[in-house]
């Protein structure tokens, strides 16, 4: 179920970005029982060659390997158990 989410940024989200932001969350990584903070203002949640990629509004990118665990549109949070350790941001 949670294998290929996908959120996308509509141009209804979009005019609501401008004035409350209520479309962008917070992207977590849950590694050892911690939370992390992977990416703020994501927008957009892709999965790209076994890859769980995050995307926010400005256009910066954080990919992890992991399963997504959670997706609360009411706190706007994204909770994703990791599999590996390895993450990558890019700009």
């Amino acid at each position: 179920l949670y294998r290929e989410i996908r959120l996308f940024h509509t141009d209804v989200c979009e005019q609501e970005v401008i004035s409350t932001k209520m479309c962008l969350s917070k992207a977590f990584l849950i590694k050892n029982g911690k939370e992390q903070l992977l990416l703020d203002s994501v927008c957009n949640v892709r999965m790209e060659n076994g890859e769980i990629v995050l995307y926010d509004i400005i256009g910066e990118t954080s990919s992890v390997r992991g399963v997504i665990q959670d997706v609360d549109l009411i706190r706007n949070t994204i909770m994703i158990r990791a599999e590996e350790a390895q993450t990558q941001e890019t700009g």
